[in-house]
């Protein structure tokens, strides 16, 4: 929907669209870009102009003095007056008998629920038939710091308060705002305290008046109205659906994802053998090239995690992809780069090992921090990582081979897309969680690179969903074949002789742990200190 005198180009949807609003880990990315647009709600833009009108007309009315209101009067002259604007029905606690242990806002799905609390205020079955709860905060304050420094950090945490809430009242979603920043929260992740949905109001304000496009108040209208939190008629509430379809997407991401990166291990080992300067092949000797077999994969795999865990730090925002400085040295750019030149069909060579050398680039800044690059805190900042698994003296042949552009853009290429209805889109590493990438790396760690001594297939096994085995292919005549290679050629096998297992894997929680400890908390804990 355009507000008349706009136009807008597709570069600028593009930009309107990543700035619209910050998900931090609630919701699927991919489904807020691209699937929430096909939905009825999305579609039926009644009330959109009035709820925008006025919302709009209140901020500019008002806005002088926001920052100067105490917490009260901006719930009066702000808060309140845009949950009128989205529909709400709600109960206020009073702040002279306020509970720290009870929230400042219940949502109900109508006034008949409203009116059922206020007979049973004071009691905890005042909430017993609201859709959400809520905190209201002043204009400054942070949502993610205490204001009272280490030793009241818990409860003066707006954000560890938003969980404690959900904890005590029966609703599953929550909304925090300090007034500028608007935030969804969910029982279920609440825990971590950086896994919400938010929206920066006055920021999209500004940007539909310089734009024109009312369609991107949708971000704000459609998750924050009364009607997003109620369950319909026809099944689940907006939000819920919304989840729901994100977890879902997550799942199939997580087992696409499995079958790329197979292929891609494959070919980052290819790179390593078939490269000259790496002085890897051929051997004659048997002894010698099972050792180089072992020698490759082992450093194929710890790649491999190295371009998962970046991936996902990236798409996370542990790793700052919005900060120009990062991202001109960012796999992000990389991976774009090289879909670039995929779909155009240009030819990308084996004998150049530019990519090789930008990743290395990449891997010493994660390793040893951007100050020693020269950058100052202000201008963008990653603290050294000293989890060891880009400490290139831990990894010497890592630091010491290299990988021709072709295999390394095929190898990316794997990892950074997946096959979509019209065609490859890139993959929503955002929507995994940490078992996602622990099941995906246990499952890699069944399989030994071989050499096939003649021609061999993978075929799926009769009766067993999903299993495929690796056949000489002159024993798989009249079967149907799902890979191949050469006599020569590299492989990569199970001691059972499978190309695919059937199950999926199951990440106990101490190798969970060990992930977070050895690959994300040298990152996140120094960015938290800071």
């Amino acid at each position: 929907m355009q507000i008349e005198g706009s136009g807008l180009d597709a570069a600028a949807e593009v930009t309107i669209k990543e700035h619209v609003f910050n998900n931090s880990n609630l919701f699927s990315n991919h489904y807020l870009e691209n699937m929430v647009q096909k939905s009825s709600e999305w579609e039926d833009e009644s009330g959109l102009l009035e709820a925008y009108t006025r919302i709009k007309d209140r901020f500019f009315e008002k806005e002088k003095n926001f920052p100067r209101y105490v917490e009260a009067d901006l719930e009066h002259n702000w808060i309140r007056p845009v949950l009128d604007a989205l529909g709400h029905y709600y109960g206020v606690q009073e702040s002279l008998h306020h509970d720290p242990l009870k929230p400042d806002y219940a949502f109900f799905p109508d006034a008949e629920a409203l009116n059922e609390a206020y007979s049973q205020k004071g009691s905890d079955d005042f909430y017993k038939r609201s859709v959400a709860v809520g905190d209201a905060k002043a204009w400054n304050v942070v949502l993610d710091k205490s204001r009272q420094g280490r030793v009241l950090r818990e409860m003066t945490n707006p954000s560890f308060q938003i969980d404690n809430y959900l904890r005590a009242t029966p609703p599953k979603w929550a909304i925090l705002t300090n007034g500028r920043l608007w935030r969804l929260y969910h029982e279920d992740s609440s825990v971590s305290m950086d896994s919400y949905y938010e929206v920066n109001l006055p920021d999209l304000i500004a940007r539909i008046e310089e734009t024109g496009d009312l369609s991107i108040f949708k971000y704000f209208y459609l998750f924050f109205r009364r009607e997003a939190f109620p369950e319909t008629p026809l099944g689940p509430s907006f939000l819920d659906k919304i989840r729901e379809e994100s977890l879902a997407y997550a799942q199939k991401v997580g087992e696409d994802l499995q079958e790329n990166v197979y292929r891609a291990m494959k070919v980052l080992a290819e790179g390593f053998i078939y490269e000259p300067a790496n002085s890897l092949w051929p051997l004659t000797v048997p002894q010698d090239q099972e050792r180089m077999l072992r020698e490759v994969q082992e450093n194929s795999l710890r790649l491999l995690y190295r371009l998962l865990f970046i991936f996902y730090a990236e798409s996370r925002r542990l790793l700052k992809v919005d900060n120009r400085h990062y991202r001109e040295m960012s796999l992000r750019r990389l991976k774009e780069e090289i879909a670039g030149k995929k779909d155009r069909g240009e030819k990308i060579l084996a004998v150049q090992s530019t990519y090789w050398e930008s990743l290395r680039d990449l891997f010493r800044l994660i390793n040893d921090g951007s100050e020693a690059f020269g950058y100052s805190k202000e201008e963008f900042y990653i603290p050294a990582y000293n989890g060891g698994l880009f400490d290139p003296a831990k990894n010497p042949f890592l630091a010491e081979k290299r990988i021709g552009n072709s295999y390394l853009a095929e190898a990316l290429d794997l990892l950074a897309r997946s096959q979509g209805e019209n065609g490859p889109v890139f993959v929503d590493y955002s929507s995994l969680d940490i078992r996602h990438l622990g099941s995906i790396y246990e499952g890699i760690l069944e399989y030994r690179l071989n050499i096939a001594t003649e021609s061999m297939v993978a075929v799926k096994e009769k009766g067993k969903k999903g299993k495929e085995v690796w056949l000489p292919k002159r024993e798989a005549t009249g079967k149907k074949v799902s890979d191949s290679v050469e006599a020569g050629g590299l492989y990569l096998v199970t001691d059972k002789g499978e190309r695919k297992a059937t199950g999926s894997f199951y990440t106990p929680q101490y190798i969970v742990k060990y992930i977070v400890k050895n690959t994300l908390e040298p990152l996140i804990k120094p960015m938290m200190e800071e």
